[in-house]
């Protein structure tokens, strides 16, 4: 038999064992990033309940001051203390409270002490939503609107009573009934 002599190399390359510890780096960081929440758009999104007289309050998780700017939440004081800044911007997307309901298509909407007239653009929907007084409401693309409005105001023609409402308003809010949702219904 043959006398084959086999010798081992012993400088053997650790390079495989970097790249292999590597791509393990790298396939532990994709899984951690594939269920990492994105925390700054849950804040702005979450809400959570609070028990407080007997009814459920919902508020934004969102404590931190913002910059004012057409697009941050605003105080409805600022629109009705200075409503010719306002005509013709969009009010920004948030929840607001129902103060009342005294028409069809017009109801108030409030913050604190400042309220503003809100009207319904009513085109048919296949639900129409019920707003009724003390209900929350999550409001997205309103447009504050001056009186010389009304006469362009789309949809169903409006009710006497809400034009005349809306007509002793400097600034007033209209919104397509499918931007409207209830956050909140009203505690009965």
């Amino acid at each position: 038999m043959a006398n084959i002599d086999l010798e081992r190399n012993e400088s053997s390359s650790i390079l495989p064992w970097i790249i292999g510890l590597a791509v393990a780096a790298l396939v532990i960081w994709g899984i951690a990033e594939a269920f990492e929440e994105d925390d700054a758009a849950i804040a702005d999104a979450e809400m959570y309940e609070t028990e407080y007289d007997n009814e459920t309050e919902y508020s934004d998780v969102d404590t931190e001051p913002r910059e004012q700017s057409p697009t941050s939440s605003v105080a409805l004081a600022s629109i009705t203390e200075s409503p010719d800044a306002w005509i013709g911007r969009t009010l920004p997307d948030d929840i607001y409270s129902v103060a009342s309901v005294p028409t069809d298509r017009g109801f108030w909407i409030e913050e604190g002490d400042a309220q503003l007239m809100a009207i319904i653009i009513d085109e048919p929907v296949e639900a129409p939503i019920d707003i009724n007084e003390g209900a929350m409401l999550r409001i997205t693309d309103g447009t504050l609107r001056a009186p010389s409005y009304l006469a362009q105001l789309p949809g169903r023609p409006a009710t006497d009573e809400t034009l005349t409402m809306a007509r002793d308003q400097e600034v007033f809010l209209v919104v397509d009934e499918r931007n409207v949702s209830i956050a909140r219904t009203a505690a009965r």
